[in-house]
């Protein structure tokens, strides 16, 4: 049993193959990944919509409904600190197409999924919940990471308030920033 008191909810954890992805998963079931049926592993592009979209149609198709979206995925280049004038194109494009995009992606098709859940039963799913990773260097920004702390900020401070601000469902769901403050961990695709 989990401190967390969550079982028999749905939780659908995006960036589970690593760092605090595969904490989170561990946290939420007591038995290991590998052989825990209670884990139904998907993989795609938290970028693209479609993908995003097939992989929580897949997780309630085989689990039913979410009740939990952990936005957790991410990636950064901690081989790399350039300062912003020597950040290429390329990398501030694509730490903002996986860590921004796909959270905003992740929440959009988790609560298109819980809406259309509550339209089919007639009731309101109960517990729901959304938790963004999101970063200290958000809030206090970090030389070297330009692209990395402005997404996280973003998040933080524009998209987890206005998520908030938009869903209202009478048994209160949650939607929460995580600010880790140093994982030792790599962020990758």
């Amino acid at each position: 049993m989990s401190f967390l008191a969550i079982e028999g909810l749905h939780a659908f954890v995006t960036g589970a193959q690593g760092g605090i992805g595969s904490a989170i998963v561990k946290e939420l079931v007591a038995k290991p990944a590998s052989d825990n049926p209670n884990i139904f592993h998907v993989q795609g592009d938290i970028s693209d919509e479609d993908s995003i979209s097939t992989c929580i149609q897949q997780a309630v198709t085989h689990f039913g409904p979410m009740n939990i979206l952990c936005a957790n995925a991410g990636i950064t280049n901690e081989q790399s600190h350039p300062n912003i004038w020597e950040v290429p194109l390329e990398t501030w494009e694509n730490v903002y197409r996986v860590n921004v995009r796909g959270c905003f992606l992740s929440i959009k098709h988790f609560l298109r999924q819980a809406i259309q859940a509550q339209a089919q039963t007639g009731r309101e799913l109960s517990n729901l919940a959304i938790v963004v990773t999101g970063s200290e260097c958000g809030k206090f920004g970090q030389a070297g990471h330009a692209e990395y702390a402005s997404g996280k900020a973003g998040l933080q401070y524009g998209l987890v308030p206005t998520v908030k601000n938009e869903i209202f469902f009478p048994d209160t769901p949650n939607s929460a920033g995580a600010l880790p403050l140093l994982v030792a961990a790599a962020l990758g695709d």
